[in-house]
């Protein structure tokens, strides 16, 4: 359960990373980094997404 936790916590810190990098006005990246960001938002949700299941499925398991 407390490795599930800090999974978590370390998982919404990535997304508030991802957040932050986002608030570059859009001017200002060109659009290859506006795909790479978008590819890596999609990844980290799934990520996120994985994490959760898994978590999950092992507390169900025990």
């Amino acid at each position: 359960m407390i490795y599930f936790l800090i999974s978590l916590k370390i998982n919404t810190q990535i997304l508030e990373i991802a957040e932050n990098t986002a608030t570059i006005p859009v001017n200002k990246r060109p659009k290859t980094v506006m795909m790479g960001y978008i590819i890596a938002k999609n990844i980290v949700h799934i990520l996120f997404f994985a994490v959760a299941v898994t978590g999950f499925g092992v507390l169900s398991f025990n």
